[in-house]
């Protein structure tokens, strides 16, 4: 047996999807579909199930939101199967995928640690899930893969179409380290997410960079599933914001315009990044080229490169998980 989990794997959502390409690829391997939502996580399971009979869907409860249901999801985890995974098997795949968008006048939300939340669940949540799991992704035979997804808005200037040079920093973070925590003063939601995103850059390359320097077969990658308006990141938006994502910019793609991508495609991204050979190396950035079926490594924007501030990153990461 072998195991692969998969945050936000709920239905409509490009964690499911990329979960059901999973259990679709083999029999031995058990997909745990790690939700917050109780209902919709049991959807997952049936739906998976019933589209491939032989393949073995678990929902399992996990809200990034605390870090003691991250905890007591590890906890679970470990007593799977008479503690297989904790003991023999280890974990093979870990799609670090939930995460909470952002909206028109999004309001500011602390975590059940007292964090700002979308930060709070993309980045923090995040690192303490994956540092819990990290000795059971050692334990796997062979290469284990962790894919963080991140997003092209972690680079201000691939959103305005223009091009990062390599020596002009992008500057998300106004302050470092302070801009990674958002204070209810002046609060904008869609900062704090184009900061979670390049946190999960940060976090990919600084601990592909600590596996390698321990020889480790852990492979770290972070992808751009591109802009997918039709899932339950957009829900923030309101009813106008999601009638235009939904039924005005999202089906320009149809046509061959437009900026969006579809959930599929996505989940085709999440999906090669944690099983094709050229996601091998660990420690980039990879993105599906609209157009192509193979995945492709890109650059992250200069800031997301800076070594300093990733290591920076993840001494307040353990002190704020509690590691």
């Amino acid at each position: 047996m072998k195991y692969a989990i998969v945050t936000g794997a709920s239905p409509s959502s490009i964690g499911f999807l990329a979960a059901k390409k999973l259990a679709a690829t083999s029999n031995v391997l058990k997909v745990i579909l790690a939700c917050r939502n109780e209902e919709k996580g049991q959807e997952a399971q049936s739906l998976i199930q019933t589209e491939y009979p032989s393949s073995q869907p678990l929902f399992m409860l996990l809200d990034l939101a605390s870090f003691d249901s991250i905890r007591k999801f590890v906890d679970d985890v470990h007593k799977l199967d008479d503690g297989a995974i904790a003991k023999d098997c280890g974990l093979s795949i870990l799609i670090d995928n939930a995460g909470m968008g952002w909206g028109k006048d999004t309001p500011y939300i602390e975590t059940n640690d007292g964090l700002e939340e979308i930060v709070g669940v993309n980045h923090f949540g995040t690192f303490l899930l994956t540092q819990l799991l990290l000795e059971d992704l050692k334990r796997a035979e062979g290469q284990s893969r962790v894919v963080i997804v991140s997003s092209s808005l972690h680079d201000p200037n691939s959103w305005k179409g223009k091009k990062t040079e390599s020596n002009e920093p992008a500057l998300v973070l106004p302050e470092f380290p302070e801009g990674i925590f958002q204070s209810k003063e002046g609060y904008d939601g869609f900062q704090a997410y184009k900061v979670s995103k390049l946190c999960n850059l940060w976090y990919a390359y600084e601990l592909q960079r600590r596996l390698d320097q321990d020889g480790d077969s852990v492979k770290v990658n972070a992808v751009s599933p591109g802009f997918i308006p039709t899932t339950g990141l957009t829900r923030r938006s309101g009813w106008l914001g999601v009638f235009f994502l939904h039924y005005i910019l999202d089906p320009l793609r149809y046509f061959g315009i437009g900026i969006t991508r579809s959930p599929d495609e996505g989940a085709e991204a999440l999906f090669q990044v944690c099983t094709s050979n050229v996601a091998s190396k660990g420690g980039e950035y990879f993105q599906l080229p609209k157009g192509k079926d193979v995945i492709e490594a890109i650059l992250s924007s200069a800031e997301s490169m800076d070594e300093n501030k990733a290591k920076q990153l993840w001494n307040i990461s353990i002190e704020k998980c509690k590691l």
